[in-house]
């Protein structure tokens, strides 16, 4: 019988906290170390966590978070991140209500149309009700977890680079064993994560240093994502805690 091997790390987001983010934040620092991660929704019925974990990931990504299937993952260190649910609330709004894209979410679509011409104070009571569930995905979560890094988002911003230090040191990936030879790997390995160019072997590495954390936080700045899109198409908004 095959012995399938739980999963190392996992970050455990939520709608409107920063999740966009933090997962492409992951998935990068998880490709320069060449490791395997699986991204996905943990709430939708169609991912089950045997499937994910017959998979053999050693990283689970995830932006939307239900403790029980988390648990279930069985994953060695974790970080799980927050916000003040008024904020989610009116991210939400301009998010779901204008940017978000509708590609495969009919219930988006429908929720736009039905958000047309009404006042704004109607909207976010629409809203509240629409992100009921995953309100109560925080308000139902676990925060005595010890191997779970706990973090609100209005506490991440304040220091993006210090606080993925500190996250990165608890998820043991903080190496500060930095050579130019180790950059060069680095490199190759997020190339290699490029579709075409799959088949390319991974260079397992250990870790990623503090210098590599600023630098991705510096490539991944919100400034530097809203300049991609026009602001009616943007996903990246404000970014600020306390818009409510």
């Amino acid at each position: 019988m095959e012995v399938i091997k739980k999963p190392k790390v996992a970050f455990f987001g939520h709608p409107k906290s920063a999740s966009t983010w933090l997962a492409g934040f992951m998935m990068r620092s998880a490709k320069a170390q060449g490791k395997k991660y699986w991204a996905g929704q943990l709430i939708l019925p169609k991912f089950k966590v045997d499937d994910i974990l017959s998979l053999s990931p050693e990283v689970i990504i995830t932006q939307n978070s239900e403790l029980n299937k988390a648990m279930e993952l069985g994953v060695e260190r974790a970080f799980h991140v927050i916000r003040d649910p008024r904020d989610i609330i009116v991210s939400s709004y301009f998010s779901y209500g204008f940017t978000h894209s509708t590609a495969n979410w009919p219930a988006l679509l429908e929720l736009r149309k039905e958000l047309e011409g009404k006042s704004i104070e109607d909207c976010i009571e629409r809203m509240i009700f629409f992100n009921e569930r995953d309100i109560k995905f925080i308000h139902n979560w676990d925060y005595n977890m010890k191997h779970v890094y706990e973090t609100k988002y209005e506490d991440l911003i304040l220091d993006m680079p210090g606080n993925l230090t500190l996250i990165i040191d608890h998820l043991n990936w903080l190496n500060e064993n930095n050579n130019l030879l180790k950059e060069i790997a680095q490199l190759y390995n997020r190339f290699t994560y490029v579709r075409s160019l799959g088949y390319l072997p991974k260079l397992k590495l250990s870790g990623i240093s503090s210098k590599f954390i600023h630098s991705l936080n510096e490539e991944r700045s919100i400034q530097k994502l809203r300049q991609k899109k026009p602001p009616h198409e943007n996903h990246f908004r404000k970014g600020k805690s306390g818009d409510w």
